[in-house]
């Protein structure tokens, strides 16, 4: 090897005998041609110099290294949740790969991995990180000349918090008069593991109401509501309480009987005996009170839409008692006679 015109890339080659052999390692995606200038010597003759090229042929490289666009994932992650895309370092330009999992060290979660779409890294299952904070997978790729390049990955899995909003399927009341109110108390506590449990708002239907309307329940704690039952007829009632809640919406089924309370259920009961007429009334309303001998008799005329008296009065010795009725509002009542030691109760509609 001598220097001169077109000893260019004379360090990168060497003369043993006459073998020409690269001196360094030759790269054809670094280079393609190489120039060298030779000199020929021999016994009782000039020497006579040339320039070579050398054309350096192309050959299959392997892959250098597997990347992956994303290396981590939420907890509690819906099924099929894309992680991230592959791809691969190969010193042949334009080459294309292949991608699976294989196994050896690191392919703990294979079985948790799929490949879809050419390049896309997929999880199969949802993740709990209170199971595996990190999932460990080994992936390969083949070139198209069949050279192929492992790597193991951790993937890792994040924490997210975990509320749980817990509390009764239903909360039942016992028998309530018109016009009161009976209060039972309900708690909802937070039985997740972690995160704050938040309660925006809170609704509730029928005639039922809620003291509070917005919560922050720490991780095994909880808080009470107090539903209010207050019945404005008689009859069964059925409600909803609705919690807004950072896990959703959560209902409580509210059921409670109203019921008309007279001060008469223990007294012997002469309904039968007592005839009122007309029924329906429009202007006058009598009432047949001969059962009671002549007694003195406390009249009640309840609206059966709420616990307000209509009329009111003491009548004594009469075999009858007559109402005006024809300025009341038009609806069903119930009458209530007694004179402290029987009671009749009968329907009343005016018209």
């Amino acid at each position: 090897m001598v220097n001169g015109e077109g000893d260019t890339d004379n360090a990168s080659f060497e003369i043993e005998g006459d073998i020409l052999k690269a001196s360094l390692a030759l790269d054809h995606e670094q280079q393609e041609t190489y120039s060298i200038r030779v000199r020929s010597t021999a016994t009782g003759t000039s020497a006579i110099e040339a320039v070579f090229s050398v054309i350096l042929e192309d050959t299959n490289d392997a892959p250098s290294a597997i990347e992956l666009s994303n290396l981590s994932v939420d907890e509690n992650n819906a099924g099929d949740e894309l992680i991230g895309e592959l791809s691969t370092s190969d010193q042949d330009s334009g080459d294309e790969h292949i991608y699976s999992l294989t196994s050896g060290s690191g392919d703990t979660h294979n079985s948790f991995f799929a490949i879809r779409n050419t390049n896309e890294l997929v999880l199969t299952q949802t993740v709990d990180f209170e199971a595996n904070e990190q999932l460990e997978l080994r992936l390969v790729s083949i070139d198209q000349g069949g050279a192929r390049l492992e790597s193991a990955f951790i993937i890792e899995v994040e924490n997210l918090p975990e509320p749980a909003f817990s509390t009764e399927s239903a909360l039942a009341f016992d028998p309530t008069g018109i016009g009161e109110s009976t209060t039972q108390s309900l708690s909802v506590s937070n039985s997740g593991p972690d995160g704050n449990l938040l309660i925006t708002g809170v609704s509730v239907s029928g005639p039922f109401s809620v003291d509070i309307n917005t919560a922050e329940i720490t991780p095994a704690m909880s808080v009470t509501f107090n539903i209010t039952f207050s019945p404005t007829d008689r009859g069964d009632f059925s409600g909803m309480v609705t919690f807004q809640t950072n896990v959703g919406e959560k209902t409580v089924a509210l059921t409670g009987t109203g019921e008309l309370v007279t001060g008469f259920e223990d007294l012997p009961d002469l309904s039968d005996q007592v005839r009122i007429f007309p029924n329906p009334a429009t202007t006058l309303l009598t009432i047949d009170v001969s059962v009671f001998n002549g007694q003195s008799v406390d009249l009640e005329l309840i609206g059966l839409s709420g616990y307000q008296i209509t009329h009111k009065e003491k009548q004594s010795t009469q075999r009858e008692i007559k109402i005006d009725v024809s300025r009341m509002r038009k609806g069903v009542y119930l009458l209530l006679l007694s004179n402290g030691t029987e009671s009749a109760r009968k329907k009343v509609i005016i018209k």
